[in-house]
């Protein structure tokens, strides 16, 4: 596992408004470090309906990148580190740098590291 690595994560139970359920992910963490120990930071992945808004902390990746089925929105609102068991089967990797660029700068906004 690796960074930029769409996943499957089982991110039960959730509380409040978490994402929970078996759903895609993106990996973004530095694998050198989160291998030896077993966890990974993972951005969950929603469904995106015609129509709906993306928002700031969002990035809509459109069907068929890196795999996905049908497109979807990087959640970067909702980072979370989690153990390496609750990742299963790789869905593929997000190569578009474009995109890449739009996920590191949706979760800088949400940490609030642009102001530091």
């Amino acid at each position: 596992m690796r960074k930029w690595d769409l996943v499957w994560a089982l991110l039960d139970p959730g509380v409040g408004h978490e994402q929970a359920g078996r759903r895609p992910a993106l990996v973004f963490c530095n694998d050198i470090i989160a291998a030896p120990i077993g966890l990974a930071t993972v951005l969950p992945l929603t469904a995106w309906k015609e129509g709906r808004r993306v928002y700031p902390t969002e990035v809509l990746l459109p069907a068929g990148t890196g795999g996905l089925p049908a497109a979807s929105l990087v959640l970067a609102h909702q980072v979370r580190t989690v153990s390496a068991r609750r990742l299963s089967t790789a869905i593929g990797s997000l190569g578009d740098s474009a995109l890449r660029g739009q996920v590191a700068a949706a979760l800088r906004l949400w940490l609030d590291l642009a102001s530091d």
